[in-house]
């Protein structure tokens, strides 16, 4: 029964800054098709942003999250078949072109989260979606590695780069008080907490590390300054 009185929720999306930007860029790269890529540092409100939009145009934004098991181009596959409520068998050439034909017609978008982790052919099968319907818009979602020389990564998105039409890196720096105010609205007018909990998401903590703090005070019954320096 204790343990039954934690009942903090995760923070619900906010129209920050920074999670307004990448939701606008998902926008463009539905409008204009073709690819785009919105990288940044680790919990920032990508993430967010990604299915907040997806939330608000369910008939023409398609997105999926991946990790290291669901890259390698079968499985890469089997998972947007999955999402699309297309039949996720048969050899991966037969997949490829029962989920471009889903692309087909309107202008869609496919967003495909923690893009870091793709390598070479997982992203050369989904440009080709694009080859093959020019209006589809591809956008991924990463961190800075997806857009950078460095990390595993650096060879795979070698690959896209040229083909990119917009790109944009956002920093957990760049996050502002009244980003603050607007994820932990209880604290709104409290200056020193406010102040406390941006300094953790300006940190390699993000938005993320903020909230884990403020899930903690708030259990503890607690959100002041003190309570969430506690």
């Amino acid at each position: 029964k204790d343990k039954a009185k934690l009942t903090y929720t995760e923070v619900e999306y906010a129209d920050t800054s920074i999670s307004s930007q990448i939701y606008d860029i998902i926008s463009v790269c539905q409008i204009k098709g073709g690819l785009a890529v919105a990288a940044g540092d680790a919990g920032i409100g990508k993430t967010m942003a990604c299915k907040k939009y997806a939330e608000d145009y369910p008939s023409s934004a398609i997105y999926v999250t991946v990790n290291p098991c669901l890259v390698t181009l079968n499985a890469f596959l089997k998972l947007l078949c999955r999402v699309q409520k297309i039949t996720a068998t048969g050899r991966k050439d037969e997949m490829w072109m029962r989920l471009s034909d889903t692309f087909a017609g309107e202008r869609k978008v496919l967003i495909i989260d923690e893009a870091q982790h793709l390598p070479i052919k997982t992203i050369e099968a989904i440009r080709a979606f694009f080859d093959s319907n020019p209006q589809l818009g591809i956008c991924l979602v990463g961190n800075i590695e997806t857009v950078t020389n460095t990390g595993k990564s650096k060879e795979a998105f070698a690959q896209i780069r040229n083909r990119t039409k917009l790109t944009e890196i956002r920093h957990t720096t760049a996050i502002k008080v009244n980003d603050i105010a607007l994820l932990f609205p209880a604290i709104a007018e409290d200056e020193k907490a406010k102040g406390f909990l941006l300094g953790i998401a300006r940190s390699e903590q993000g938005i993320r590390g903020a909230s884990n703090v403020f899930s903690n005070a708030v259990d503890n019954g607690n959100i002041t300054y003190e309570g969430l320096l506690a």
